[in-house]
Formats: structure tokens, sequence, C-alpha cells
């Protein structure tokens, strides 16, 4: 079975106790999608795990989406992979906050990788 690695954002200075009760006021962690065409491939891939607020999650939807709708484009299936990230993050990304508290500990939470 293949692990996927997840790096973890805004997590600094941290520990599982203040990271659960950021959880517990709100805190989601989310990933983005985004598509980068190559002229021969597409990759289709997600960002970090950004620990946001909802308030705070336009910025990255932003950012996101444009790095699909500039560079998702230019291949067969880069329209639609480029489509479905537009459509996952406008929707406020993807919530992983379940999958990443399940599997985390200490010294996953200090490398900010999990």
């Amino acid at each position: 079975m293949n692990k996927l690695i997840c790096k973890l954002k805004n997590v600094d200075n941290l520990d599982i106790q203040s990271l659960q009760r950021r959880i517990d006021n709100g805190h989601r962690f989310i990933v983005y999608q985004y598509s980068i065409s190559l002229i021969v491939g597409n990759i289709f891939t997600v960002s970090p795990a950004y620990l946001l607020k909802k308030e705070n999650q336009k910025k990255h939807t932003l950012k996101y989406n444009l790095l699909s709708f500039i560079f998702g484009w230019w291949s067969l299936d880069g329209v639609t992979n480029t489509l479905k990230s537009l459509k996952t993050n406008s929707k406020g990304g993807l919530d992983v906050t379940e999958d990443i508290m399940l599997n985390l500990d200490n010294i996953s939470l200090k490398a900010r990788k999990v």
C-alpha cells in the first residue's frame, strides 16, 4: 500500500493539545487541488494541508484556482483536471482534518508532515 505524505502549514509552535483546541474552535486542515499541464501530460495533485478557519480560506482558494487556471489547460487531461480543481476549490477545498488527526503524533507534528 502506498503512503501519502502530506506537509502541514500553519502549525508552527503547536503541540497536539493546542492543535486539538484550535480544531475544536473551528480550524480545519484543508488541501486544495491544482493542475499543471505539460505538453505530453498533466500533473494533478494537492497542496500542503493548511490549518485554517473558514474565513481565512479565500486567499488559498484563489491561489490554487489561479495556478490551475493559468497552467492547467494545456493538455488533454488538463482540461478535465483543471475543471475538477476549480470546482473542488471553489467549494472550500478538501477537508482532511479527520485523516490528519488520526495519523498525527508529536514527531510528525514537529516535522510538519504526516
